[in-house]
């Protein structure tokens, strides 16, 4: 596990009790079972899409009703949804707060 910028951030999937742990310094979202072991992970650092960009990132996820995990990154500014094996499905960029 590598930490980045003092954050730390899990998330559990209801559907499978698994946790999901956002690895700031290694640029990937990966999954434990309940046993703590490492049952996947994807991501890296790049400019594509689908890659995590900036420093520290993803920040944070969340699992959604249907699966799919939405994934924060701080810098760039975005939300990206991916299937449960981290393929890209949408991606908002350049996100501001509304006031």
């Amino acid at each position: 596990m590598r930490l980045c910028c003092g954050i730390f951030h899990f998330a559990i999937d209801p559907a499978s009790s698994d946790l999901l742990v956002s690895n700031l310094g290694a640029f990937k979202l990966q999954r434990y079972g309940h046993n703590g072991k490492l049952k996947s992970e994807f991501g890296e650092r790049g400019p594509a899409d689908k890659d995590f960009q900036g420093c520290c990132n993803p920040v944070s996820s969340a699992v959604l009703p249907d699966g799919n995990l939405v994934v924060t990154e701080k810098d760039p500014s975005r939300v990206k949804i991916y299937t449960k094996d981290g393929q890209l499905l949408e991606d908002f960029e350049n996100l501001t707060a509304i006031s």
